[in-house]
C-alpha cells in the first residue's frame, strides 16, 4: 500500500508543494542588528523623521522572524490635496489606487498579499482610551512573509514616493502588526487540503 504511493504524480504535487512553502515562508529568523542598522541608514538617507525611525527601530527590535498580519484601519479624505500623478480633484480612493499600483507588486514579489478587504459598516461600537476614533471607512489585513520584506519595501524610494499618497488619500489610519495564532486561512494549509484530494491513493483498479 505504502509502496504504490510513490508514484510521478505524487512526487510532482509534492515537489510543487515544496517549492510554494519555501517561497512562501520565511527561514532567515529575525533580523540581526547589522541589518537593522542597514535599513535605518537607508530609511534616514531617504528623509523619515525621527517619529517613524523610532517607531520602525521598535518594529524590528521585536522581531520574531515569522510572518504576520498588518491591521489596518482608514478614515478616507473626501478632499484630498492635488498631487501630480492623480491630478486635481482626484478622490481618495485613486490616491489610494495609485499607491496600491505599486504596493501590490511590491508584496507579491515577496510573498505577502491582501487578506481581507472591507467598508466599514457602521461607527465604532467599542471604544476605550482613544479619542477621535468613532468613524472610519475602510479596513484591510495584509498578510507580510516577515519584517524583513517590510523594510525591503518600505526602504525603496519607489515605496516612499507612492506613500505621499496614501498619506494624502487619509484623514486617520491605524496599522498595527499581529501575529496569528489561528489562521485557518494559510495557502499553506488549504494548498495541502487541495493535494490531498488529488493525490494517487493506491486503491486497487478495476479492470475493464
Amino acid at each position: 500500500m505504502l509502496q504504490s504511493l510513490f508514484t510521478k504524480k505524487n512526487a510532482a504535487l509534492l515537489l510543487a508543494y515544496g517549492f510554494f512553502v519555501l517561497w512562501y515562508s520565511h527561514f532567515g529568523g529575525p533580523l540581526s542588528p547589522e541589518a537593522q542598522t542597514h535599513y535605518l541608514n537607508r530609511l534616514v538617507a531617504l528623509g523619515y523623521n525621527a517619529e517613524q525611525l523610532e517607531r520602525l527601530q521598535d518594529f524590528m527590535a521585536h522581531d520574531d522572524g515569522n510572518d504576520f498580519i498588518m491591521v489596518n484601519l482608514i478614515n478616507l479624505n473626501p478632499s484630498p490635496q492635488t498631487l501630480p500623478a492623480t491630478g486635481e480633484g482626484a478622490s481618495a480612493e485613486a490616491l489610494i489606487d495609485h499607491y496600491m499600483a505599486h504596493m501590490t507588486w511590491a508584496q507579491l514579489a515577496r510573498a505577502s498579499h491582501p487578506v481581507f478587504f472591507g467598508s466599514v459598516a457602521g461607527p465604532s461600537i467599542d471604544l476605550l482610551g482613544i479619542e477621535n476614533a468613532e468613524v472610519w471607512s475602510l479596513s484591510a489585513l495584509f498578510r507580510y512573509r516577515s519584517r524583513q520584506d517590510v523594510m525591503e519595501i518600505i526602504s525603496d524610494p519607489r515605496f516612499r514616493e507612492r506613500h505621499e499618497y496614501k498619506l494624502a488619500a487619509m484623514l486617520q489610519t491605524i496599522a498595527v502588526p499581529v501575529t496569528p495564532r489561528l489562521q485557518l486561512s494559510d495557502p499553506r494549509f488549504l494548498l495541502a487540503l487541495v493535494f490531498l484530494i488529488f493525490i494517487d491513493r493506491g486503491g486497487p483498479r478495476r479492470s475493464a
